[in-house]
């Protein structure tokens, strides 16, 4: 059975108190059923939470009650969050991280706050791995191609490093803020993805 880990990111550094990277880890099946749905209830259209609450609500929803749209964000809630869903979800505090990193004997081992939760939700999905018996499944992450891709790197070859007998079962693409869904990741019959979904 193939697994997914979906992950997306929330907060910038120099702009909010919170970074955050959060997701959910799944089979196949259950990840297939998560995109029908989710297709279903936005339409197919790109979700955001930057813009359904912004000025652009690209979802058209600049015309919608409070209550319509609290509703609407619970429907896609419920969406994710289904039996065979495992959620993950690793956040920093930037400002307590600056502190702790500024006084490290080796500050540049820990990077840039984005770097350590990614790094922490890697090494969460890992340990959902090895606790269901499938941490020798291969395992391919794929992150939003962006600005941030640099870290995502440094924390992938961070776990490499500290992790070498798994090199040949893991891999690292960068996608499109568009993609949704790891069908178009090409990959072997059995491959686990973790994929860095921007709904």
């Amino acid at each position: 059975m193939t697994l997914h880990a979906y992950f997306d990111g929330s907060g910038k550094e120099n702009d909010h108190p919170i970074v955050t990277v959060g997701g959910y880890l799944a089979d196949d099946l259950v990840c297939r059923a998560i995109e029908a749905d989710w297709v279903a209830a936005t339409e197919g259209k790109t979700f955001h939470l930057a813009d359904f609450d912004g000025e652009a609500r690209k979802l058209g929803s600049a015309s919608w009650s409070e209550r319509k749209r609290a509703k609407f964000l619970k429907k896609l809630c419920a969406v994710v969050n289904r039996n065979g869903v495992t959620i993950i979800s690793a956040s920093v505090d930037v400002s307590e991280y600056r502190q702790f990193v500024s006084s490290a004997v080796y500050p540049k081992l820990f990077g840039p706050p984005y770097s350590m939760v990614a790094y922490l939700s890697l090494q969460i999905s890992e340990r959902m791995l090895l606790k269901t018996g499938k941490f020798r499944e291969r395992l391919v992450y794929v992150f939003e191609k962006g600005e941030r891709e640099h870290e995502v790197r440094q924390a992938i070859a961070d776990y490499e490093s500290r992790y070498p007998k798994n090199n040949s079962l893991r891999s690292l693409d960068f996608l499109p803020k568009h993609t949704t869904y790891c069908s178009r990741v090409t990959s072997l019959p059995g491959q686990c993805k973790a994929l860095y979904l921007q709904h």
